[in-house]
């Protein structure tokens, strides 16, 4: 049986501080694709990885974690923001 693997490549920047992630004011709908929420974890400590997710409404989406859970944390949490560069079978032209 033959396997077929894709690789999908990501550009991460961050990380960026939730505090100063919403002063960024991005107009562009689909400026990334994927992010991931770094934080506190009461059993696993801190800076650890606490959601990983995808959207294109970018700082929409943030906030409404930010709203639902993230506004709760005692430390400090940090955004990763990754934009999909290279999706196989697509041109790269």
């Amino acid at each position: 049986m033959k396997k077929t693997v894709e690789i999908i490549s990501v550009l991460w920047e961050g990380p960026i501080e939730i505090i100063d992630f919403f002063k960024f004011n991005s107009t562009d709908e689909k400026s990334f694709d994927l992010y991931q929420i770094y934080g506190t974890h009461p059993i696993y400590g801190r800076s650890v990885l606490l959601y990983i997710g995808s959207t294109k409404r970018e700082n929409q989406r943030i906030k409404e974690h930010y709203e639902s859970w993230m506004k709760y944390e005692f430390d400090s949490m940090q955004v990763f923001k990754g934009k999909v560069i290279c999706i196989p079978g697509e041109s790269t032209k």
